[in-house]
């Protein structure tokens, strides 16, 4: 039997775990800033469809807070983070065959 790298680049990644690391990243943001969000979804159901004009504050503030916690770093550690349960899951069926 053929020993394989088991070093896996970014690039291996399939396009649903790309998504899966997307979804991770942004679920990521708005978890760290739940509070901003909560305030800003509060003011939109009590302003209605006035709250364009009256929730500028809420929405600036939630909008930094999520691109403070959405940078290409974050996404980079989701990448990686797939790629290592990927590649344990390879060890894990190449020490089954064994």
């Amino acid at each position: 039997m053929v020993e394989h790298n088991v070093k896996l680049p970014v690039w291996v990644l399939t396009p649903n775990e790309e998504k899966e690391a997307r979804k991770r990243w942004k679920e990521d943001a708005y978890k760290s800033c739940d509070a901003v969000v909560g305030v800003f979804a509060e003011c939109s159901k009590a302003a209605g469809m006035m709250n364009i004009f009256r929730c500028t504050q809420q929405r600036d503030e939630m909008n930094a807070c999520i691109l403070k916690k959405q940078k290409p770093e974050e996404l980079d550690r989701h990448r990686r983070e797939l790629i290592a349960e990927k590649k344990a899951k390879l060890l894990e069926e190449q020490e089954a065959k064994k």
